[in-house]
Order: C-alpha cells, then sequence, then structure tokens
C-alpha cells in the first residue's frame, strides 16, 4: 500500500510559489533492514548499559561503545531515502536524517535511474551538466517506486527501471 503525503514547502523559484509535494514513502519499520537496525542499535544499547554499568570496565571500552551507538544508527540510516516530487522539482528526504534535504530542478535533471545497490533500491539522479547521485530507498515497496516513476515521467522526466520492479499482481524474481 503506497503512502502519498502531500506537502507543502517553500523553495525559492523563479515565481516564489509555494511548491505541493507529491511524497512517495512508505513507513520504514515495516521492513527488514530497519527491524535488523533497529534491533542491533538496541542491543548494543542494552550491552552498553549492562556491561559498562560496572566499575571495573576500562574507559577505552567505555568510549567505544560511546561512540558505537551513534555510528551504528548513522551508518545504516543512509538507506532510508524517500522522494517528493512537485511541478517543477525532486525533493529527496532521509527518515532518519531529519536535516537533510536535496532538492533539484526537474528541468535541471537529464535523467533518473532505479538500480539496486546493496540489496535495496536506489534512485540515481543524473542531472544535465552530468553530475550523478545515488540515494539508497530500502524502504520503499515496489508500487511506489512505480508510483513515482509514473510521476516522473508525467514530468517529462526520463526514468530507467534497472530492478524490474514489478506491480503488485505480477511476481517478483530476486
Amino acid at each position: 500500500m503506497t503512502t502519498n503525503i502531500t506537502e507543502t514547502h517553500k523553495i525559492v523559484n523563479d515565481n516564489k510559489q509555494l511548491e505541493q509535494f507529491e511524497m512517495f514513502k512508505d513507513p520504514p519499520f515495516k521492513y527488514i533492514r530497519a527491524i535488523f537496525n533497529w534491533v542491533i542499535l538496541s542491543v548494543i544499547i542494552f550491552g552498553f548499559i549492562a556491561f559498562c554499568n560496572t566499575p571495573t570496565v576500562p574507559l577505552g571500552i567505555k568510549i567505544f561503545f560511546f561512540i558505537l551507538i551513534p555510528a551504528w544508527f548513522f551508518g545504516n540510516s543512509f538507506y532510508f531515502f524517500y522522494f517528493g516530487v512537485s511541478d517543477n522539482y525532486l525533493k529527496i528526504k532521509n527518515h532518519y536524517y531529519f536535516w537533510y534535504v536535496k532538492t533539484y530542478r526537474l528541468r535541471d535533471i537529464k535523467e533518473i535511474i532505479f538500480e539496486t545497490k546493496d540489496l535495496a533500491y536506489s534512485l540515481r539522479v543524473i542531472t544535465k551538466d552530468s553530475q550523478s547521485n545515488l540515494f539508497q530507498a530500502a524502504t520503499l515497496h515496489d508500487i511506489t517506486w512505480l508510483n513515482l516513476k509514473a510521476k516522473l515521467e508525467e514530468k517529462g522526466i526520463i526514468v530507467q527501471n534497472k530492478c524490474n520492479m514489478k506491480s503488485r499482481h505480477q511476481t517478483i524474481i530476486f
């Protein structure tokens, strides 16, 4: 089931209008990668609390756990991007990097490629000046990807589906 949410964000553009974004995202807690991320993080935190609470634990071990917890979380949150499309822009956000927003003008995009990287579907944006950025979105259903593809093509963007995503009525072969 696709969760498309329309958001209004002020983007400075030629007309200084408010842009209406149709968001293409699904809840992250329904996916094994997100669940695995939180389970491992919980184990690390529990280990930190249980193990480092004793006075005989060296300070170096406590510092290691103190660094490992945010490093694990932020390192694995790289897979949780989602996308928004307006009349003029493509916006990329992350479920856990709440401060991260990358916006592309649709007219500056040469093509978009859906590809697989690290067992997660990814969106590669290639701009007309040959810049390329990859955004992994392990939390999107195939139908959400296909809806995003249709919306981008409706806006005149070339989209290559190298993941062979199928609609929900077809079988997905891995």
